[in-house]
């Protein structure tokens, strides 16, 4: 009986998401025996996917479409390291109302909108981390 993956979408790939990949990538294993389960990136959310990148980043994960990433059935968790608070909050928004656990390291977006986000998920059982904000 295999273990299912936790099903990331990450929203946002510079220098923060890249780092991400490079984490969930080069430290799989170790990641693996700390909560149990492997994880597995299934969608890259960026603004151009023509941009240059870093070789370890799997350009055929690259969309345009943050929002629908949020919507994906295939998806357990949202990763938003893409800065800024309007596009941001209405990613992590559906995402929670999707039924998705969410990472940020959004500081901006968490002084500005933080409060809401928070009692959406709290409504909804799930987890709203923030760590490295």
């Amino acid at each position: 009986m295999s273990i299912q993956p936790i099903r990331i979408a990450m929203l946002g790939c510079g220098t923060v998401g890249t780092g991400v990949v490079h984490l969930l990538t080069n430290q799989a294993r170790e990641i693996e025996a700390r909560i149990g389960c492997p994880t597995q990136i299934v969608g890259i959310g960026v603004r151009n996917p023509d941009s240059e990148r870093d070789p370890l980043v799997n350009s055929s994960l690259l969309t345009t479409d943050i929002q629908g990433l949020t919507l994906r059935d295939d998806v357990d968790l949202v990763v938003e390291v893409m800065g800024g608070t309007d596009t941001a909050f209405t990613a992590i928004e559906s995402a929670l109302k999707h039924n998705k656990h969410v990472v940020t390291a959004n500081k901006a977006l968490l002084a500005a909108r933080g409060s809401e986000l928070i009692e959406e998920a709290e409504a909804r059982g799930l987890d709203l981390m923030f760590e490295a904000s």
